[in-house]
């Protein structure tokens, strides 16, 4: 079941230093995949809109890091850019459990590129994966999680926002 939300803002995610979560975005590898570590555009100054936040309990996976089968809650996050620079982009996802904002919890962040041509990506659908662990995030607790993106000239939307519950710890649940 996925869920709606407002939306105000996206950004890019990775595993935060904790190790409790791993946000997993099958769209675009790392920039240093490609050698060059660095995220340039000429394509305008127009922001990315985040224009939905949804979230699914997608139950039992395995953590590419350990090999560790956990629960996993997953955001889904449209957004799109008028002048088209989503080839590139930073992805973070924040957590709260009252009332989330940039400067809450930081499930974690990562630096991604497509494999489109530069200016090219008006609009993309972003999927990031968090990995529930004992430690961390709690199992079956409502959280408010934030997503915020920024393009690959450098520009940050506002933050997209949705509620979820994470899944309980044999992966079952709503979100």
């Amino acid at each position: 079941m996925r869920l709606r939300a407002s939306v105000v803002g996206i950004a890019l995610l990775g595993c935060d230093g904790k190790g409790s979560i791993y946000v997993d975005d099958t769209g675009a590898p790392p920039l240093d995949t490609y050698g060059t570590g660095t995220v340039t555009s000429a394509c305008g100054a127009s922001p990315p809109t985040i224009e939905q936040v949804t979230c699914e309990n997608t139950g039992l996976m395995e953590y590419p890091e350990s090999g560790e089968v956990a629960p996993t809650l997953t955001l889904w996050t449209d957004a799109s850019d008028a002048d088209g620079d989503l080839h590139a982009y930073a992805l973070t996802v924040y957590y709260d459990a009252a009332s989330v904002s940039a400067g809450s919890e930081q499930a974690s962040s990562r630096t991604a590129t497509t494999h489109e041509p530069e200016c090219e990506v008006p609009s993309a659908s972003l999927r990031s994966v968090v990995y529930i662990f004992d430690r961390g995030l709690g199992y079956s607790q409502t959280y408010e999680w934030g997503v915020q993106l920024i393009d690959a000239g450098g520009h940050a939307s506002d933050l997209g926002v949705v509620t979820c519950t994470t899944p309980a710890e044999d992966g079952s649940g709503d979100p």
